[in-house]
This record gives C-alpha cells, structure tokens and sequence, in this order.
C-alpha cells in the first residue's frame, strides 16, 4: 500500500486527494448484492471492504499524510452485518496517518482545501455521497483517475501472481466444462457449473456476468440470459473469468455442443484461432493495441473474402468498414482489478510496455438475416485469452484447449 501511495504522490505533485468508496447495491428491500470496494480505493488500501469510506491524502514535496474515514463502530452493526473496523483498528490495519468518524470528514476536508492552494484530485463513484456532492459543487477535478489508471497499467509481480491463480481458476473451469456439455443442457446448467469450478478452487467472485450463448445467442456480444435449451449441431461460446483477491480473468471458448465441429463450423472457427494466434505472436514492449487489432482485421477479412462471406478487395472492405457487421469490436481490453481495466487510459494508444495485461479475443458473428451461404448463417466464434506483456514477449495466463482436435477430442463421452 505504501510503495502505491509513495508513486502515486509523486505524479500529482502538491495536491490533495480524495478517493470514495463504491456504493452499496440492493438486490431488494433492506437485502445488498455481495459488496465490492471501488478497485481504486482497494489499490490504495488493501483490504478495506467497508462501504461508506474515504481515503484522503494530502501531499506536500513529495510527502503526504492520510485520513481514512470510515462509519462509527457499533456492536449491533456488527453483530448483524459482521466485522466492523474500529478507528485504532483500521488506523494500524491500513498504514493510515489519523482516522476519523465519517461525521466530521465534510468539516475536515473543508479546513483541509481552505488553508491551501494545492489543487484537489478526486474519484468517487458513489454519486450519492455527501462527499461527492460536495467535491462536484466546488467543480474539484475529477481527473484522478487518469492519474492512477496510468500507475495500475503495469502489474507488479505481486499482482502477476494473483492474475495468474485467477486465469489458472478459470482455465480449469473452462477445461473441465469440454466433459460436461451434451445436447439438451440448459445454458445456466452451464452457468451453475462454472460458478461451482470458481468457489471450489477459492473465488468468491466472477469477474462479469457470464456469459453461456448457444446458437444463434452467439452472434449478441453481451448476452447473459443463460435460460435456452442447447442443442445438437449448435456451437456454444462461454465468456467466463473469476475474479481471486480482486484481480480478474476473462476467457472466452467456443465449442461444439455434441462434440464436433460442422465443416462451416470449422472454416469460422479456424479463421478465428489462427488470428488470435497471429496477433498474440505480435506482442511486445513498444507495439501497441491498435496494432494488434489493425492485424486482426486484416486477416479476418481476408479469411471471410476466402469464404466468400465478403467479396471484393481485403483493403476495400477495411475502408468502407464492411467487415464489421461481422467483426464489431475491438481485439481486446486492458486486465486488471476491473474486467475492462484502466478503461479511461486504454482509449489511448499507448506502446505496451512489460507489466500490462490484457486481452487477445477476436471473434465472428453471422446473424440470420446475413446475406451470406446459409451454412454460415447464426454461427457466433470468439476465442479469448489473457496475455501478459514481458521484457522481451509475452506469456499467456490462460492455458484451457483451444485447437480443434484437443477441444473434440475432450468432448468424446
């Protein structure tokens, strides 16, 4: 927390800054969603789960001090709701300079901003706070999160460590699922057991919805109904990642829900694979995302020209944007805390550098009404791994099948 907090002082400079906790979320009447702490304020003071909690630092040459302030401790508050910190607690806990009831941290930020020039730095989601109401009335910056997205781009060791139990959690899952699917299975049969791979092996939460689409369900990116039936001759596609000690993973399989692949199936499938493959083959310090999403466009093309799913020149189709009503989305995402880590600083295109974590998931998606050969038609493919940017390369973190002879060949029942 304190080599965090030491960097993070460095880049802003004489400033103060606020960082809020995430809302609660209710799932009905006085009944929360498991809770889970803004990544931000979590990076910053590893293990504080508690919501209603501000963390302020105040920095001067290079130096700071911190406020933590956190709810009045009450027993019955305890009693129902568990493990409640009490002031000295959090204070040795959390490495904090002085911690305060959350009575006074209007009236303490207010003498803290009048007394100084130093510019004030904030990021707290929940817009329902008095400390956010009272942060935006001022016009404060809101701009913190440039700051600290840039600093949690590259993963230290330690977070390497963590991303690769995560990734490990899930790739065994997602192996493991190859011997389960059959024919006539319920899309949250499938979604029930993923969960149950997740918190067996120590995950106790997923890192997004998942998502189970069978069939034509494939083609919407973001689908995670899970409730329709499998059936024979169809493809299954599962985005699925857990999350362990707040790190994510995030990988994506698609598979043939009777255990073999159609021939059209495999063309898709084929052209999909050996493009995710090319692309992680690019990976190193000093290219860059769009780079390696430029590639994959270029080879899908190209692959769907072949398959005469698009006709005319590779370059015309790119110009005119005509691949995209079968390929949408970017090649990939930034990893991290958050699925969608460092999201305001991944829309820059910035050489990746040793550390950074991301994604590598191109994808095809025929819908029905697609003016193509009907054996294509509602075929959906996205093949996805977790990609480490080392000194000289890269290492994936996710190790499930993928190959089409070892995704049948475990599907035999």
């Amino acid at each position: 927390m304190e080599s965090r907090r030491n960097l993070l002082a460095k880049n802003t400079g004489d400033a103060i800054i606020v960082i809020g906790s995430n809302p609660e979320s209710y799932y009905n009447t006085d009944c929360t969603y498991l809770y889970r702490q803004n990544s931000n304020l979590y990076y910053y003071c590893t293990g504080l789960e508690q919501p209603n909690s501000t963390l302020i630092i105040n920095v001067s040459n290079n130096n700071y001090e911190t406020y933590l302030f956190i709810d009045k401790y009450e027993l019955d508050k305890e009693i129902w709701y568990g493990k409640k910190y009490k002031l000295d607690e959090a204070k040795e806990l959390f490495k904090i300079t002085k911690v305060f009831e959350n009575s006074i941290l209007i009236i303490f930020l207010s003498e803290l901003i009048k007394n100084t020039n130093k510019k004030v730095l904030y990021n707290c989601p929940d817009k329902l706070s008095d400390i956010y109401k009272f942060l935006f009335l001022y016009n404060y910056d809101d701009k913190l999160v440039n700051i600290i997205e840039s600093l949690r781009s590259i993963k230290t060791p330690d977070e390497i460590n963590i991303m690769k139990i995560a990734a490990k959690i899930s790739s065994y899952a997602h192996t493991q699922l190859l011997k389960l699917v059959r024919p006539n299975m319920m899309e949250y049969e499938v979604d029930a057991y993923l969960m149950y791979e997740f918190m067996k092996h120590g995950s106790r939460r997923i890192a997004y919805n998942n998502i189970v689409a069978s069939g034509i369900n494939a083609v919407t990116l973001h689908y995670d109904t899970n409730n329709k039936m499998m059936f024979n001759n169809e493809l299954l596609l599962v985005d699925a990642g857990c999350e362990f000690g707040y790190y994510a993973s995030d990988i994506t399989r698609t598979i043939p829900i009777n255990g073999i692949f159609s021939s059209a199936q495999k063309q898709i499938y084929q052209l999909v694979l050996n493009t995710q493959k090319t692309c992680i083959s690019m990976v190193k310090p000093g290219v860059s995302l769009m780079d390696l999403h430029k590639k994959s466009v270029e080879m899908i093309t190209e692959g769907l020209i072949n398959l005469e799913i698009l006709v005319g020149m590779v370059e015309d189709n790119i110009t005119n944007n005509t691949y995209k009503q079968f390929y949408m989305h970017g090649l990939g995402h930034w990893m991290g805390m958050d699925v969608h880590d460092c999201n305001t600083f991944s829309k820059k295109d910035n050489p990746l550098v040793a550390g950074n974590v991301f994604t590598v998931e191109p994808g095809i998606y025929i819908r029905n009404d697609a003016c193509v050969p009907d054996k294509y038609k509602g075929i959906g493919i996205r093949i996805e791994d977790d990609v480490l940017v080392t000194d000289t390369g890269y290492e994936v973190l996710t190790t499930c099948p993928k190959e089409i002879h070892d995704i049948e060949h475990l599907m035999k029942h």
